[in-house]
């Protein structure tokens, strides 16, 4: 038998751009950037709930993209079973290892699957420009 598929609405890319990641602190009420120093990443962690699919895609100024996928597909679970739409709640945990300003961070799903953002952390080493004495 022939299969037909319906399509119903208009297809469309869902894209988040992160922003350059600073280290911020707190003075006297009044939050700002320390932006003298190296700001070194080394993995983002993305918490989602109820969420299909979505991918990561790293980009340096030099022009290397890396793409991290999550897919909630896991071998040997019964969310990995054709027919049964994916739906996952946990973190996404992917790797940087590059300077803050010399890298894009992007989210990415064409799908039509849901993507439910619910927090960000990152990991980073942070080293001060020397100071005279």
């Amino acid at each position: 038998f022939p299969v037909t598929i319906l399509r119903v609405g208009e297809t469309y890319t869902f894209l988040i751009q992160f922003t350059t990641f600073y280290l911020k602190k707190n003075d006297n009420g009044s939050i700002s950037s320390y932006v003298s120093g190296r700001t070194q990443l080394k993995y983002v962690e993305l918490q989602y709930d109820h969420t299909g699919y979505f991918e990561v895609v790293v980009t340096f100024k030099d022009g290397r993209t890396y793409h991290y996928k999550m897919t909630c597909k896991t071998l040997g679970d019964k969310t990995a079973t054709l027919g049964i739409v994916p739906d996952d709640t946990g973190t996404f945990r992917f790797p940087v290892h590059a300077k803050n300003d010399i890298v894009s961070i992007q989210l990415q799903s064409d799908l039509p699957l849901p993507v439910a953002l619910i927090g960000l952390t990152w990991e980073c080493t942070y080293i001060t420009k020397a100071k005279g004495v």
